[in-house]
């Protein structure tokens, strides 16, 4: 199914390197930006563009905000991520990108994404709000979050209200 759906008779399409990522945003609902995809990890345009005709995928546009994409249910991205640990070959592609270090796969992929464009780190903590039952707990992961980011994330977390 992430390796071969089918586009034709005797055509198929891999999606393995689309899946892994969505699937690491998308358990908590993080929609993804597209531009993520294809700038830090390399994924083709035409790759993205067939999930979509599929309705393997959402792309969704906002006024002043960038193309997000993302599955079609959390449930979904919580089982393809089980998969992707499950199997080590399976989006070896993107495993590799993000390699390395003592924290796993997605503590690494959102560390890049947020670091990836300044505005992210606040959509991350907008859709994990939720998941934060307490004050201390949002203060110690904010501060992970940015512990390693200089002026520009310093500017956005001055400005945000306290937490």
């Amino acid at each position: 199914m992430i390796r071969e759906i089918k586009l034709g008779k005797d055509n198929y399409l891999n999606a393995e390197d689309v899946f892994l990522p969505l699937s690491v945003f998308y358990r908590f609902e993080i929609p993804i930006e597209r531009m993520f995809l294809k700038e830090q990890i390399g994924i083709e345009e035409n790759i993205i563009n067939q999930l979509i005709a599929l309705s393997e995928i959402t792309e969704m546009e906002e006024i002043g905000k960038r193309r997000t994409l993302s599955l079609n249910h959390s449930s979904i991205a919580d089982l393809y991520f089980k998969i992707y640990l499950s199997y080590p070959d399976l989006g070896e592609k993107v495993k590799k990108i993000f390699q390395g270090g003592d924290a796993g796969i997605e503590y690494r992929m959102f560390y890049k994404y947020i670091n990836s464009v300044p505005t992210n780190l606040l959509e991350v903590l907008i859709h994990l709000g939720s998941d934060l039952n307490d004050e201390i707990g949002e203060q110690v992961l904010l501060k992970k979050l940015v512990e390693d980011k200089e002026t520009e994330n310093s500017v956005i977390v001055n400005r945000m209200p306290h937490i």
